[in-house]
């Protein structure tokens, strides 16, 4: 077990919680907005633990996702998302 409350631990799991969303099978609106709050609340966490790396292109695709789950519904049936939902669990994500 991890200590709960190491900064890179408490990262790790507010992506996990982005990633569970993500892979949703249903999302509602008010899902989707709370997404982007912690999409954003990522992005600042691992910018104020990381500030000599920079952020990657794939995190400010993040940005977009709540948009774009609500104008296409859960991106789970979309791209690599779909091919990999039976491979890929939350736990392998939380590397248990």
């Amino acid at each position: 077990m991890k200590d709960t409350t190491d900064d890179v631990w408490q990262l790790t799991m507010q992506l996990k919680d982005i990633v569970e969303m993500i892979r949703a099978q249903n999302i509602s609106v008010p899902q989707v907005a709370y997404l982007d709050v912690l999409i954003q609340e990522y992005l600042e966490s691992r910018k104020a633990l990381f500030p000599e790396s920079n952020l990657k292109p794939k995190h400010h695709y993040l940005c977009h996702y709540p948009a774009l789950t609500l104008k296409f519904g859960p991106l789970i049936s979309y791209g690599q998302c779909a091919s990999k939902a039976s491979t890929v669990t939350s736990k392998d994500v939380q590397g248990i």
